[in-house]
């Protein structure tokens, strides 16, 4: 009876530990989202049309005219003093059509200039037309960001069909994690296309942020 006590007393030690570190890795994660409903510090406003949104009547709008949604953009030293790491991307999706090419991208910036795109093809998210999907994207961010470099975010249509765009969350992540292990975490799903093998001069830049 008593080892079994003890057995019991370390499981529920180790469990309790493990909730806490949790808790102290969530303390510097910081969250910017952006339901539509309302601008804030967001670009690419000329996209967000009143409609039938995922959780409202607003959603951002993308098709052969416009390929980018709402799109965030921020100085890496205003979203924290701390060290960046990675983030994770979660965004609401619509269409209509089996028939489409949508990416989820991340790109930084130094000087008006991109150093680093990843981007994640959405297909592996999607269920059914005409049923609002969410795409949930983790990516790693590049070692040592300078303090002005900007981190962009925003949806990529590369197709023919319309596709909306609503509930943006990204959630950056930010502690002292050293750079040989930021850089050796890779996403869990596969980008359409490899930022090492495209020209840094073919790379997507919408336009309210050129």
């Amino acid at each position: 009876m008593k080892k079994l006590f003890f057995a019991f007393a370390i499981v529920a030690l180790m469990a309790s530990c493990s909730s806490k570190n949790k808790d102290e890795s969530k303390k510097n994660d910081l969250c910017f989202s952006n339901d539509l409903e309302a601008s804030g510090n967001w670009k690419g406003l000329e996209s967000v049309v009143k409609g039938t949104g995922h959780s409202g009547i607003y959603y951002s709008k993308t098709d052969t005219v416009n390929q980018y949604s709402i799109t965030f953009i921020a100085d890496t030293k205003k979203i924290s003093a701390k060290k960046l790491n990675k983030v994770q991307i979660d965004m609401w999706i619509y269409t209509e059509s089996n028939n489409f090419v949508g990416i989820v991208v991340l790109s930084t910036e130094r000087g008006g200039n991109s150093f680093s795109w990843d981007g994640i093809d959405i297909k592996q998210f999607y269920k059914e037309p005409k049923t609002w999907f969410k795409a949930s994207c983790s990516f790693s961010l590049p070692p040592k960001l300078a303090e002005t470099d900007n981190i962009i975010i925003y949806f990529w249509n590369k197709g023919k069909t319309e596709i909306r765009v609503d509930d943006i969350e990204n959630i950056v992540s930010a502690g002292d994690v050293s750079n040989a292990s930021n850089s050796s975490k890779k996403s869990s799903m596969a980008p359409l296309e490899s930022p090492h093998t495209l020209d840094k001069t073919t790379w997507p830049r919408p336009k309210c942020w050129q």
